[in-house]
Parts: structure tokens; sequence; C-alpha cells
């Protein structure tokens, strides 16, 4: 089973900046996540990845959020 990082959506240690890049690539349409990928996009559990998922995950990169990975 995969494991799911909510926010981290490259697969590399910890929540970077190069996932933030992932994430808006995805709304972009310029890339497209799938599986588990997908879930840790969506990084405030509301079943959309959408632009909020964005600035939160900018948010914590900033150290203003934390990114609950409980389920």
């Amino acid at each position: 089973l995969p494991v799911v990082i909510y926010g981290d959506l490259d697969g590399e240690p910890g929540i970077t900046a190069d996932d933030a890049k992932a994430l808006a690539e995805h709304l972009m349409r310029a890339r497209t996540f799938t599986g588990a990928f997908l879930e840790a996009a969506d990084v405030n559990r509301d079943g959309n990845v959408d632009g909020e998922d964005l600035l939160l995950l900018l948010r914590s990169l900033q150290g203003d959020y934390a990114i609950s990975q409980k389920g």
C-alpha cells in the first residue's frame, strides 16, 4: 500500500518548494496527479485539489500552517 504524506507531491523527503511547484503545475493542467499523489495534493482533505490546497502548502513552507498527517 502506498503511504500518503499530505503536501509531499514529488516523493522526495520532506515538503519543499518543488512540491508547491508540482501542485501549481497540476492546477494549470501541465501535470496530472493520480493515485496516492492526487490524494496527497488534497492538503485540506476536502475532496478537491484546488487553489486552497496550494495556498495552504505555500503557507506551510513559510511556517504559517501545519499540514496535518493524521487521518
